[in-house]
């Protein structure tokens, strides 16, 4: 890390470097061999590594070592760094020890716990051709900086997406008597859903605040249309933000639930307008006072996220909804001051959109007594759905795609994809 706090791409590549180590590690406990390095390079096309991060990461390793990835290909060039840096700085790790260590632990790291539910379905999908084929999935990359995350990018949608984790927490004490899927007998995590749309979708981009177009069209982003290293912990964190999803799993993890929450439309207006200064230092008025900096279509596009990210988890946990539930209640617009204040205001033009769904993962799902009215009440005291309404419900198959609730979440346990690239988590 440099004077200023700002994490260096080699800082990053080390960090990289020593979580690979790590999981060669573990290949070389499970296959026994006494070369951990031969093991773990005998199998590396099949560890995640090897295709969710991105290129560039590796890309002036590569030619400052001498390796010539045209030739050879990404993913041997990714494999002869690793290689390289393994010999040159061996790991101290004894997966024995630290096992043992961790068994003794009785606290459980709710961040932990709720990132593993998306890391183990990426980890199983990333590796499969035909999987990432069959779902649209172009490519995912976990996030190095600040807060844990992934940035996704699909095949049928130009910009990235960005799925950050924010906030975790552990399931309350004294709950020993509520059901298996009370909200409060389970970790919860809060992930912040946002959106960097391509500078070419300029009927999208537009929709976006100013601000957000400046960055956008900045060095502060590269050639993936995602923030550079060193641009993600300087870029403003309401920038892009289109949602949320609040994610929660029983301790046992036999019960999951997602929560999505976003508006319509997000809006935010100058108050006093908003005013740029130009190269010879004069001041134009950008914005006219009053007027709208931002209009997104923030449920669409959370909505788009939390769709396929329910279908993987319903694909490769292979289980339906057991139930899934969309409310409603008034909007609001964001006022900005001439100070940079930023106040709500009701909106009876925009809507603030919920969806829950609740997922049992257990060989006994068909068997499950659940009790819909029951976790409809409890959703209504939960603070995420207070004051909502309910305009939508199922339980069971749908007939046909409604709304927001897709009859693909109750089929995706059955789809024929193979997965024969994939090593099981």
């Amino acid at each position: 890390m440099d004077k200023q706090g700002v994490v260096s791409r080699r800082d990053l590549f080390s960090t990289l470097l020593k979580d690979a180590v790590k999981i060669m590690a573990g290949f070389k406990k499970e296959s026994g061999e006494q070369d951990g390095i031969t093991a773990a390079m005998e199998g590396f096309e099949n560890l995640p590594i090897a295709a969710t991060y991105p290129w560039e990461l590796f890309e002036d390793e590569a030619k400052r070592l001498g390796i010539d990835y045209q030739k050879l290909g990404k993913l041997e060039a990714i494999k002869r760094i690793i290689a390289h840096q393994i010999k040159q700085n061996p790991p101290d790790y004894r997966p024995d020890v630290t096992d043992k260590t961790f068994e003794a632990l009785p606290h459980i790291d709710p961040v932990t716990e709720i990132q593993a539910i998306f890391d183990s379905i990426f980890r199983i999908i990333i590796p499969s051709d035909s999987a990432r084929s069959f779902f649209g999935i172009k490519g995912i990359s976990e996030k190095l900086t600040g807060s844990p995350g992934w940035y996704l990018w699909f095949e049928d949608r130009p910009g990235a997406y960005l799925l950050e984790l924010v906030e975790a927490e552990s399931p309350q004490k004294g709950t020993e008597q509520e059901s298996s899927y009370s909200l409060k007998k389970l970790f919860s995590g809060h992930y912040q859903i946002k959106y960097f749309p391509e500078v070419s979708d300029s009927q999208l981009l537009e929709k976006f605040s100013l601000s957000e177009q400046i960055v956008r069209a900045s060095d502060f982003f590269d050639t993936t249309g995602t923030p550079t290293f060193e641009a993600s912990t300087e870029i403003h964190d309401t920038l892009f933000l289109v949602g949320s999803l609040d994610v929660l799993q029983s301790p046992d993890k036999s019960f999951t639930q997602f929560f999505l929450n976003a508006p319509d439309h997000w809006v935010t207006r100058h108050l006093k307008g908003f005013e740029l200064i130009t190269e010879d230092g004069s001041e134009v008025m950008a914005i006219p006072p009053g007027e709208n900096d931002r209009n997104a279509p923030a449920w669409q596009l959370s909505w788009w996220l939390v769709d396929r990210l329910i279908t993987l988890f319903c694909f490769v946990r292979k289980t339906p909804p057991l139930c899934a539930a969309v409310f409603e209640k008034e909007g609001k617009v964001f006022e900005i001051d001439r100070d940079k204040s930023i106040a709500e205001k009701p909106e009876p033009t925009i809507k603030e959109l919920k969806l829950a769904t609740v997922f049992m993962v257990s060989d006994k799902t068909g068997e499950v007594n659940f009790d819909v009215d029951g976790y409809i009440a409890q959703l209504r005291e939960h603070g995420f759905f207070r004051g909502a309404s309910l305009i939508d419900i199922q339980k069971g198959k749908p007939a046909i795609n409604r709304d927001w609730i897709n009859s693909r979440w109750w089929h995706a346990s059955h789809f024929d994809v193979s997965l024969e690239d994939t090593v099981p988590c």
